[in-house]
């Protein structure tokens, strides 16, 4: 599965593999071995030609294996806190996560989407590729052109990026509320008018929206990183919007996932039993209309219950919205008594500390 992974980031150009440690005896690559890789990833880009910038520093890296996952089954996963403290980048410019969830809430209808790889298609800048470009990652040498998910620019620099993307499908948007017409294509529209719509005008952007689903004349999108919503009171609009934003993101490479895609009104069911999506941490019912809190935490059984282990259960209930706030600050009043009995990390809390926090844990 992992060569499979590395792979398939290798065959879309996101990374390039510089060397195999296992055959240069886990000696540090050579300059060939990273201009080569170099050469790869720049061919075709303002950079091609230019000589690699050689390592400073190596990130460590390592694998999440997530099993029957439909689009990333395995994901490398950067030690972060050390990146950073070389990226030549920062500001975290993040949509607010409860406002998000608020609107989304608020929609009669809506649709999820979301962007497939998103993290991989922001470019590194040149001055950061000696630091946080060179990766370990299995016996591998991996020298990434992009910007790593998690890293204090890949955020800022995704959300700058689709923000332009956004601002052309509500011009484009505006312009079709202009014509009379119920069902308004772009292909019917005088060309001139199109064009002042578009982030960079050109004949093959053109072509590509003569193609385009109908305009919808009133748009709705909530975006929160690389999640993609759009919502209203009538599934036909909902769903004339989503085809419509869907169309220009991927003509913008910013591919939105068909896989991942679903509609807040078509539950999904297994065996007669509903199989819940995922929506910003909580887990939906297109049943029951609902969110759901969620919990990730395991329950220890039959042994004594660290500081660091009880941290762990409590601090694994995700419920920003509030839904069930009574048992968020049963955890606080329980983690604070555990703070006061118990100073060190690994020190063992008391046994009646460990019975409350199993006891809060079963009633998730």
């Amino acid at each position: 599965m992992f060569e499979d992974a590395l792979s398939q980031l290798v065959d879309r150009g996101f990374c390039s593999i510089v060397c195999d440690l296992r055959s240069t005896g886990l000696k540090k690559p050579t300059r060939a071995m990273c201009q080569a890789a170099w050469s790869t990833l720049v061919k075709g880009t303002a950079n091609e030609g230019s000589p690699v910038p050689l390592a400073e520093h190596y990130t460590p890296s390592h694998l999440v294996y997530r099993h029957l996952h439909p689009t990333t089954p395995c994901r490398v996963v950067f030690d972060f806190r050390d990146l950073n403290r070389f990226s030549n980048r920062g500001g975290y410019p993040q949509n607010s996560l409860a406002g998000c969830l608020l609107a989304i809430r608020s929609y009669e209808y809506f649709i999820a989407g979301d962007l497939s790889k998103a993290f991989c298609r922001m470019s590194s800048s040149i001055k950061d590729v000696p630091y946080v470009g060179y990766t370990c990652i299995g016996p591998y040498i991996v020298l990434w052109s992009r910007v790593a998910f998690g890293s204090t620019a890949a955020p800022n620099q995704l959300d700058a990026s689709m923000e332009d993307v956004i601002n052309e499908i509500k011009a484009l948007s505006k312009l079709a509320s202009t014509v009379e017409a119920p069902v308004t294509r772009l292909c019917d529209i005088e060309p001139h008018l199109v064009e002042r719509c578009l982030l960079r005008s050109s004949t093959e952007a053109f072509s590509y929206l003569q193609g385009c689903p109908p305009v919808p004349k009133e748009i709705t999108l909530i975006k929160f990183v690389d999640d993609v919503y759009t919502g209203g009171s009538n599934k036909s609009r909902v769903t004339s919007s989503y085809d419509f934003i869907t169309y220009i993101s991927n003509g913008h490479d910013f591919v939105i996932e068909p896989k991942k895609r679903f509609n807040s009104w078509e539950p999904v069911m297994v065996n007669d039993v509903e199989e819940r999506r995922h929506l910003l941490g909580y887990d939906y019912s297109a049943v029951e209309d609902s969110f759901y809190p969620t919990f990730s935490g395991g329950q220890l059984q039959g042994n004594p219950m660290t500081k660091r282990q009880s941290c762990a259960v409590l601090a694994s209930f995700y419920d920003p919205l509030g839904l069930i706030v009574e048992h968020d600050m049963s955890a606080r009043s329980i983690w604070r008594s555990i703070n006061k009995s118990t100073t060190e990390w690994d020190s063992t809390i008391p046994s009646s500390l460990k019975d409350e926090v199993c006891t809060w844990a079963h009633y998730q």
